[in-house]
């Protein structure tokens, strides 16, 4: 699903037929920021398949920090010889490396939230959360309007969604071959 997918399916539950009832212009640009955040707080609190990632880093003679790539959420495990730790966005050697060498390293990393709203924009995160983003802005908007019987059953059914694509997620896992 598209973000403008995903804006349109919240209008259609709060206004409904937007040609009878349309949705007031002060109201678009917050409905757009509202599912620009919970694009990444549906990543925030789990580790989904689609963020993981397997990088590489080229490591320098003689410099032992390196900074983690944009985006990055949580260290998984790192291919090389010798001792490392996390400190702030960086991975630091505890011993700089004696020779130039690419090492290999998985992490989790956040699928980025775009910038600017474009209607078009599709990823992972649109695709396998898009029911709990369309019902988590929907009970905002809801919230927003005083409606907080209404509200409350779009956080249930966020929720729902949410569980559901932990459910994938764990069949994924599940599946031969896959490494987590």
């Amino acid at each position: 699903m598209t973000l403008g997918e995903i804006y349109d399916s919240v209008v259609n539950l709060v206004y409904g037929d937007v040609n009878a009832s349309p949705v007031p212009l002060a109201e678009i640009p917050f409905i757009r920021t509202l599912i620009l955040q919970k694009h990444r707080e549906v990543q925030r609190d789990y580790n989904f398949w689609f963020n993981r990632v397997r990088t590489t880093l080229d490591l320098t003679a003689g410099i032992s920090t390196y900074p983690l790539p944009a985006e990055y959420k949580e260290f998984i495990k790192l291919d090389c010889e010798g001792e490392c730790e996390l400190i702030g966005e960086n991975l630091v050697f505890l011993e700089a490396p004696l020779l130039d060498k690419t090492v290999t390293f998985d992490l989790w990393q956040y699928i980025p939230t775009p910038a600017a709203w474009n209607a078009a924009h599709t990823d992972a995160v649109t695709r396998f959360c898009h029911m709990a983003i369309i019902y988590m802005v929907t009970a905002i908007v809801m919230l927003k309007r005083d409606e907080k019987t209404q509200a409350g059953s779009y956080l249930e059914l966020g929720a729902q969604a949410l569980e559901s694509v932990y459910a994938e997620d764990y069949k994924r896992r599940q599946s031969p071959g896959a490494v987590f």
